[in-house]
């Protein structure tokens, strides 16, 4: 999970969007290709929405213990969540 020592132990959805929006894109290694010039930019409205699906329900704050929970109840029996899973996530 990405929570750098310096911040907060919480973040608000602002503060995680300006987060993620921030971090370098790197290709994924298989899944659907997309290069780093199309990786750049995720629109923030895709980063609220992953904000809200891993927040606790009446929270405005991500705690990292939540985000990890939180992800390990997404993927479920697997070890990871992968392009499928994570696109019907997003898609609610």
């Amino acid at each position: 999970t990405y929570f750098p020592r310096h911040l907060p132990l919480a973040l608000t959805s602002e503060e995680f969007v300006e987060l993620v929006s921030a971090l370098t894109y790197v290709p994924p290694l298989g899944g659907p290709f997309c290069s780093a010039k199309d990786g750049k930019e995720i629109i923030n409205n895709t980063i609220s929405r992953f904000f809200d699906i891993l927040v606790r329900e009446g929270s405005d704050k991500l705690t990292k213990h939540r985000m990890a929970t939180r992800m390990k109840e997404l993927a479920g029996e697997d070890e990871g969540i992968n392009w499928k899973k994570f696109e019907v996530i997003m898609k609610g």
